[in-house]
């Protein structure tokens, strides 16, 4: 099996809304956070992939929520964004797959 086989098998299907956090220049030294939802379509040890309705930059640190058993919490995490696809699709706003890596 090569990694490729093992990446793909050990992610777990989980479809649910999470909030997001990451930090962008709004000037030369000032630096704002930008808070968002996006859909949770997948998860594993190693990382996760959203559907978000804005592509964030590529490599950026995000700090996501990430769901626990209970709908009673989440934990934040800290991930990179490591690759940001368009969907193909036509719509009047557009929609983004982001591949995310968990940071330790």
């Amino acid at each position: 099996m090569d990694t490729g086989d093992l990446q793909h098998a050990e992610r777990a299907v989980l479809m649910r809304p999470i909030s997001y956090t990451w930090t962008q220049p709004s000037d030369e030294e000032i630096f704002a956070d930008h808070d968002g939802t996006a859909l949770l379509m997948n998860i594993s040890s190693h990382g996760m992939l959203l559907l978000m309705e804005e592509a964030p930059e590529t490599p950026q640190v995000m700090k996501v929520r990430v769901p626990t058993p209970t709908d009673l919490a989440d934990t934040p995490t800290l991930a990179e964004v490591r690759w940001v696809r368009r969907l193909p699709f036509a719509t009047p706003q557009s929609v983004y797959l982001v591949g995310l890596k968990f940071v330790l």
